[in-house]
């Protein structure tokens, strides 16, 4: 029996099998579909963390300006029947809303003092009463800044911007606070002992708070309108 010769020459190709070229085609097709695979992973997971992050600063922050919220919907101050606008080397209001700004390195943070009666015992103290109360960042490492509340019961002394204050809130990016005065009109920096403010206390104050860190921050917002406040003294009399 004579075999064709075509079906002789289709037989021994198929006894070969694969190429070698074949073979590393098929590899490096493998390989983009793996790596296709785990970038689809890596976006995920990098996605969800992002997500993770955000919810840690945004549960953080969220606690600190209910905090500052409440303080300062608990604000003390003093009213024109008591109140006198100091005179020269007179001591200042024991009871006066001072806020402005500071700066470290090369940021900008607000400070804000107050007396509220929202005071918080520490420490297994049980007293009540008017507190001052301080708003300001101190930085805990470099490059690493943290909100801290201080919390002073009469007499009042001059607060030491230190660690030994609470933390409201770590990661802190910036921190700015604005007063909206009598005419609707929001102002960086507050002294109500000040003759450039009337003497008057603000209606409300923003704050705008910053967390996060070099490669992602949340920025959340909140006013507290003030529920007692003193008129301009010029406007009163």
């Amino acid at each position: 029996m004579r075999i064709n010769p075509s079906m002789q020459r289709r037989k021994s190709t198929a006894d070969i099998g694969f190429t070698l070229l074949e073979i590393l085609v098929a590899i490096f097709l493998f390989a983009i579909l793996i790596s296709a695979v785990f970038a689809s992973f890596r976006a995920i997971h990098d996605s969800a963390t992002a997500l993770q992050q955000d919810d840690r600063y945004y549960e953080t922050a969220q606690a600190a300006l209910s905090r500052m919220q409440c303080d300062l919907e608990s604000i003390f101050i003093t009213v024109p029947a008591r109140y006198k606008p100091p005179g020269f080397n007179e001591p200042a209001d024991a009871y006066r809303v001072f806020g402005e700004s500071t700066s470290s390195e090369n940021r900008d943070f607000s400070t804000l003092r107050f007396t509220s009666l929202s005071h918080l015992p520490m420490n297994g103290d049980t007293n009540e009463g008017v507190a001052q109360i301080v708003y300001y960042v101190h930085q805990s490492e470099p490059n690493l800044f943290a909100l801290r509340r201080a919390d002073q019961l009469w007499p009042y002394e001059t607060i030491e911007t230190n660690h030994n204050n609470p933390i409201l809130c770590e990661n802190v990016q910036s921190l700015a606070f604005k007063f909206l005065n009598e005419s609707g009109e929001y102002r960086d920096a507050w002294d109500s002992d000040s003759a450039d403010y009337d003497y008057a206390t603000p209606r409300a104050i923003e704050i705008v708070l910053t967390v996060g860190d070099d490669t992602h921050s949340l920025t959340m917002k909140t006013v507290a309108d003030l529920h007692v406040y003193r008129d301009p003294i010029a406007a009163a009399q």
